[in-house]
């Protein structure tokens, strides 16, 4: 088996691109994101959005500058129309009220989505960012638990956060079936 090292970002110390070359199989390649304690493994054809988002909270050294950057990207949520924020709206399994709703356009699946916490506004941001425009075949694609646990939410997310995060997946997903 021949190895083939390469530096997938020269600016960022903390990763590396490594290409394997199989005599027999097909190139195939990964990211391994050294920020974490475990290897983590990116293949290269994910979607580049969830490529950012992983390296935007890898480019934080510690879990208070990423909670800060959680916040932010709640903020930068597109405001929702109080008269959307109804009992029809609400998202159940959620402990912090979420309203969310979704529409299709050009084969596109778009949610509008707001919280009353500012850390599920920024889950909800990391949603947006990851799912809207996108359509129903890409979406069903994603598998989401392992983007909670590449940006490293896993382990710093409250369980309730998380069974709220992944209602809002679920009606997401449920929508795009």
């Amino acid at each position: 088996m021949n190895r083939i090292f390469h530096s997938a970002k020269p600016e960022c110390r903390h990763q590396a691109l490594i290409v394997f070359i199989l005599d027999i199989c097909p190139i195939q390649q990964y990211y391994f994101d050294l920020t974490y304690p475990i290897l983590s493994i990116h293949k290269q054809d994910m979607n580049s959005s969830i490529h950012e988002l992983i390296d935007d909270f890898a480019l934080f050294s510690d879990w208070e500058e990423r909670y800060a950057y959680l916040i932010d990207l709640g903020k930068k949520l597109t405001p929702m129309d109080e008269s959307l924020k109804n009992e029809n709206t609400l998202v159940p399994g959620c402990v912090s009220k979420v309203w969310m709703v979704l529409e299709e356009q050009d084969d596109q699946i778009h949610f509008i989505a707001d919280s009353d916490a500012h850390i599920v506004r920024g889950l909800i941001g990391i949603l947006a960012r990851i799912y809207n425009g996108r359509t129903r075949a890409e979406i069903s694609e994603i598998d989401m638990e392992e983007v909670f646990r590449q940006l490293g939410l896993d382990g710093h997310i409250t369980p309730n956060r998380r069974n709220g995060f992944f209602a809002m997946v679920k009606k997401i997903e449920a929508f795009a079936k």
